[in-house]
């Protein structure tokens, strides 16, 4: 008997190796001219057919590599594959983009169906008739997940009008779910790629909203139907004179005030800037300490318009009554949050000023300005 093993493993230079008594590289294809991406899946079928898929490939986009002789010839997938993405109009928008996948985790073939091949990338697709790779016949890329979609949700909102649920995603972007029981559509975020890190409602005006976007030419978007439509913001913050130039900025957290009279926005580590133009033009906020390497994440209070809070990592939560134009400290006497952690500060919507900050060190109740904050847990 011969037992052939094969493994592969992840790098910016990932490569894929074979045993038959000895070792030998069998690499697909190696990253070149400045590419860097790895390999992940790998897996062999009952017939004997070795498939592999590529990891962090983002451009051209990922791959799946077969083969039919342990490794020695390989024929890429993605030029065969026709994909059906069925009611899930976000998967659609991608096919849309010629996407075959990025970061493909896994790969199977069924062990008792040769024709059988799934693999991970934002869900679970499945090739169904894996035996025409190389026939010049399209495969057939079907997605049969029902209600389960893959994704990392960044940031949500539950307004009191309008849509159920507003969440941005990691990769997929995001929408506006009007029904919670369907994937969304006339609310999906479009271009349905990208990251979405901040979304935000005037808590007087729920149907005004706004959302961060590394997809926006502008870093942001506006909506006056609760999501239905979308518009981007005139400006970013980043245009402003002053800010720090870079070559690729994180879009950050906004947030918009009751009565949708200002907005304010930090993006990655760098200060908040507020606006009252909606959006026309941004001014950096006073009163908050310029640290590096920490993020700012502001929160508008939902009863009273024109008022803000942030975390200072430092040990401080501030607040703002002037739109976002100055912050002084209202809630002192945190341990500091370091630049390698992360702290979350939220207000209870129906409660004016009712804040809960969660730290690395616990969970934190201000309910207003007569107590101290009070550690629950």
């Amino acid at each position: 008997m011969v037992i052939s093993v094969f493994i592969k493993w992840s790098t910016s230079l990932g490569r894929s190796w074979a045993s038959l008594g000895k070792w030998a590289e069998i690499t697909p294809e190696k990253p070149v001219n400045g590419a860097k991406f790895g390999y992940s899946g790998i897996d062999v079928g009952p017939d004997g057919t070795l498939v592999v898929t590529t990891l962090d490939r983002w451009w051209p986009g990922g791959e799946i590599y077969l083969s039919r002789d342990s490794g020695k010839t390989w024929m890429g997938l993605h030029d065969q594959a026709k994909r059906s993405e069925g009611d899930y109009a976000w998967a659609k928008d991608w096919q849309n983009n010629g996407w075959f996948g990025g970061w493909m985790s896994d790969v199977k073939i069924n062990p008792f169906n040769k024709n059988e091949l799934i693999y991970q990338d934002q869900g679970a697709w499945v090739v169904t008739n894996l035996s025409d790779a190389g026939s010049g016949k399209p495969l057939n890329v079907v997605f049969p997940d029902e209600e389960l979609e893959e994704s990392a949700p960044l940031d949500l909102a539950v307004p009191p009008q309008g849509a159920q649920l507003l969440l941005g995603m990691g990769d997929n972007a995001g929408g506006a779910y009007f029904d919670l029981t369907l994937p969304p559509d006339q609310g999906l975020f479009r271009p349905a790629r990208g990251n979405v890190p901040g979304i935000d409602y005037a808590g007087s005006k729920p149907l005004y909203v706004v959302r961060t976007s590394d997809s926006a030419k502008h870093k942001g978007f506006v909506s006056n139907d609760g999501g239905m439509s979308w518009a981007e913001l005139p400006t970013s913050i980043f245009e402003t004179p002053g800010y720090p130039k870079a070559d690729w900025y994180d879009p950050g957290r906004i947030a918009v005030s009751a009565g949708a009279t200002s907005l304010v926005w930090a993006a990655g580590s760098g200060p908040p800037y507020y606006s009252k133009d909606g959006g026309k033009s941004w001014t950096k906020s006073g009163g908050v300490p310029d640290l590096k390497d920490r993020n700012f994440r502001p929160i508008a209070d939902k009863r009273l318009d024109g008022v803000f809070y942030i975390f200072d990592p430092a040990g401080r939560i501030l607040v703002s009554a002037d739109g976002g134009a100055s912050f002084t400290p209202i809630v002192t006497g945190f341990q500091e949050v370091a630049p390698w952690q992360r702290a979350k500060l939220e207000v209870v919507p129906t409660i004016l000023r009712d804040l809960w900050l969660a730290t690395p060190n616990g969970l934190f109740h201000s309910p207003d300005s007569k107590h101290a904050a009070k550690q629950i847990g």
